[in-house]
């Protein structure tokens, strides 16, 4: 009897350590709570939705985002800091997890000791900031396998270290939008352990010559890519599909009847410049550039003429990005990405173009919505 009773009491702590009860007095130990409603403190606790994950490096503008839109933003460190746990409370307020996006060099992931001090590092931002788990964004070569190792071990301690905490956290693994592009990384393993992986389905143009203009994410490359990572054998429910809210402007050497521009080159490499949508969307409306599309691509394009010469601009805008919203939805992926929320014209917030770009995304902030 006194077996099936320890078993009993045992069982309702385990339950009773599962809730956002308990995890929230977890963060409460060491501080109080500052937002104006303590439950905005609480992790988010939903379980199984479809995603729509914002990533921010500014957070400038946050206010004006589609919080009805948004289940998950990743912030930098230097952003989060900047405005504080206000952000997350306001978050929070919206049912949309908060993560940190981490980084980490070669040297630190081949080293153990030092690894695992920069998983604490975010730990303790984690806890600090009351945030929801931790985005991982390591965009390096990974050929040898002490380093390539160490970014699986890397995934793997930060889930623990998280789901430890709090057992409703995420972490989020950012891959290429092609699987091992950068070489060597064990896509398998970094699936394995991550909540899911945001692939990022932009700066998918070819830089080497022949050097022409052309899109970011042109839908086939995008397709293709996206489908290799369930050729491979990543599920669905661990994919979300990360699109580009900004675009490239290249200088045109030459600009054929047909449209097609000829770009400079630096040495062996086409130069190309980076602008968000909303700059984009500045220039349509304060010249005389007229928006086109490409049809074999599906992305729009302009021509702008600059007191040098003319410039061709390849962007994504509302009617592009739903298709790419619609590919994910066909491959019962977990969900849609932007990078980055912070790229429209919100400076302008009667800009028209801010919220075609909002509405365009699937609604998906809604417990009773499930990917399964």
């Amino acid at each position: 009897m006194d077996t099936v009773i320890r078993f009993a009491v045992f069982s309702i702590f385990i339950a009773y350590a599962s809730s956002t009860k308990f995890v929230r007095k977890l963060h409460l130990k060491e501080t109080t709570c500052p937002c104006s409603d303590v439950s905005y403190c609480d992790p988010i606790t939903l379980a199984d939705r479809k995603e729509v994950v914002g990533f921010d490096n500014v957070l400038d503008y946050y206010k004006q985002y589609d919080w009805n839109k948004l289940t998950t933003i990743i912030v930098t460190q230097d952003a989060l800091e900047k405005e504080g746990v206000g952000f997350v409370c306001y978050a929070h307020q919206h049912k949309t997890r908060v993560l940190i996006a981490t980084s980490i060099t070669k040297d630190e992931l081949r080293n153990a000791t030092a690894r695992k001090a920069i998983e604490q590092k975010y730990f303790a931002i984690t806890k600090k900031y009351y945030l929801d788990g931790a985005n991982i964004d390591v965009e390096i070569l990974t050929p040898q396998a002490d380093v390539r190792h160490g970014l699986s071990d890397y995934v793997k301690e930060t889930n623990a270290i998280h789901k430890a905490f709090n057992p409703h956290s995420l972490v989020v693994t950012d891959v290429p939008w092609l699987p091992d592009v950068y070489q060597g990384h064990n896509t398998w393993a970094l699936a394995k352990y991550s909540d899911f992986l945001y692939i990022m389905s932009y700066d998918e143009l070819d830089v080497i010559p022949p050097c022409l203009a052309g899109p970011n994410a042109p839908i086939g490359k995008t397709s293709i890519g996206a489908k290799l990572f369930l050729d491979i054998g990543i599920p669905a429910s661990k994919l979300v599909l990360a699109v580009p809210w900004y675009g490239y402007r290249f200088n045109c050497t030459h600009l054929s009847k047909d449209g097609i521009c000829v770009t400079t080159k630096d040495g062996f490499h086409c130069i190309r410049y980076s602008l968000s949508y909303g700059q984009v969307s500045q220039i349509l409306s304060q010249t005389e550039a007229v928006q086109q599309w490409s049809d074999w691509f599906k992305s729009p394009y302009l021509n702008h003429k600059t007191s040098t010469g003319v410039e061709q601009i390849w962007y994504d805008n509302a009617r592009s990005l739903k298709i790419k919203y619609d590919l994910a939805d066909s491959l019962n992926f977990r969900g849609v990405g932007i990078f980055t929320t912070n790229s429209l014209n919100y400076a302008n917030a009667s800009d028209p173009t801010n919220k075609e770009m909002w509405d365009a995304l699937p609604l998906y902030n809604d417990s009773t919505i499930s990917f399964l």
